[in-house]
């Protein structure tokens, strides 16, 4: 299956639920993996647009905005950027809007530490973040199928 299909019934889904949470209000599609990318990239490219529509749309004082951001995550496409992001564009690139990067200096210190931009150091990093600062997520995708 495409991404695009992937992404596809995501959106037209009413819920996702974990297989042993189905109820008459949730449709179970089935579980992602990680060893799938194209599933992963899928379920995050929702997940993000979803957040990116709050954050557009609701009033945020500057506490609500940073809790919301920094639980939005990031797509694969979104973590290679921090490899070519140039410097003038990091305070509106959304990566570093998540990931709370300010300055060309600390772009570089954190593409120093997670190695390359391969999805394998993207799944690696996406498992520590999500850990520490996006519970629900880091189950759905680390935690229930594990």
């Amino acid at each position: 299956m495409k991404t695009t299909d992937l992404i596809e019934t995501f959106r037209n889904a009413v819920d996702l639920v974990p297989f042993d949470l189905q109820d008459d209000n949730g449709v179970f599609l089935g579980h992602i993996s990680v060893t799938e990318p194209t599933g992963l990239d899928a379920m995050l490219t929702v997940y993000t647009a979803y957040i990116d529509d709050l954050l557009r749309r609701l009033p945020l004082d500057p506490l609500q905005y940073l809790t919301l951001i920094t639980s939005r995550s990031f797509t694969y496409d979104e973590y290679k950027a921090l490899w070519t992001v140039k410097q003038y564009a990091i305070k509106d690139t959304t990566i570093c809007k998540v990931l709370l990067i300010t300055t060309e200096d600390e772009r570089l210190l954190f593409t120093s530490v997670a190695l390359d931009d391969s999805h394998e150091n993207f799944v690696r990093f996406l498992e520590i973040y999500t850990k520490n600062s996006n519970h629900f997520l880091h189950n759905l995708i680390y935690e229930i199928y594990a």
